[in-house]
C-alpha cells in the first residue's frame, strides 16, 4: 500500500469513525422526547397559573404560565440531558429556553429545577383521593395553544 492510499484509508476510516460516534438524536429531539411522554395535569383551585406534567405519578415538570417559568425535575429531564450529551447548567438552561420559545413562539420563558419538596407535594395532591382532577385531552401544543389566547386577550 502505497503512502497516498495509507491517507486516503486512515481519512476514510477517520470519517466512518466519526459517522459511528454521531449521537442518534439531537439534544433538543431528546428534550422534546422527554418533556412529550408525559401526561398533563392541572389543578387551576390550588395552582392557578400552573400545568404539571407526570411520567406515571412523578411530577417531571411545571409551568407557571402567568410568569413564564418553565421547572424541570433534576433526575428526570435535567441530568438525562447532562450525561447523555455531557452538557453543564448553563448549556441545559439555554437549550430549554431557546427549545421552547422556538417552538411555542414564545419569549421570556426561564427554566429552572424543581425543588424536591415541592415534587413531593405536587405529586401528593394529585394522588390524593377527593381531589378534583383535571387532565388534558391532546397535545401539549394544542394545550398550550389555548393558554397563550387565553393570557394573550
Amino acid at each position: 500500500m502505497t503512502p497516498e492510499e495509507k491517507q486516503k484509508r486512515i481519512a476514510a476510516l477517520g470519517a466512518e469513525i466519526a459517522e459511528l460516534m454521531k449521537p442518534e438524536k439531537t439534544v433538543g429531539q431528546r428534550f422534546w422526547e422527554l418533556v412529550s411522554a408525559t401526561e398533563i395535569k392541572f389543578d387551576f383551585d390550588k395552582w392557578p397559573h400552573t400545568i404539571f406534567g407526570f411520567r406515571g405519578n412523578k411530577y417531571v415538570w411545571e409551568f407557571d404560565f402567568k410568569n413564564y417559568h418553565l421547572w424541570l425535575r433534576y433526575e428526570e429531564l435535567w441530568a438525562v440531558l447532562v450525561q447523555e450529551f455531557g452538557l453543564t447548567y448553563n448549556d441545559v438552561h439555554s437549550l430549554v429556553k431557546n427549545e421552547v420559545e422556538e417552538h411555542f413562539k414564545c419569549r421570556g420563558v426561564t427554566p429552572g429545577l424543581l425543588a424536591r419538596m415541592n415534587s413531593f407535594t405536587v405529586e401528593e395532591h394529585f394522588k390524593c383521593r377527593g381531589v378534583t382532577r383535571w387532565r388534558l385531552r391532546g397535545t401539549v401544543d394544542q394545550f398550550w395553544s389555548e393558554i397563550r389566547i387565553t393570557v394573550l386577550e
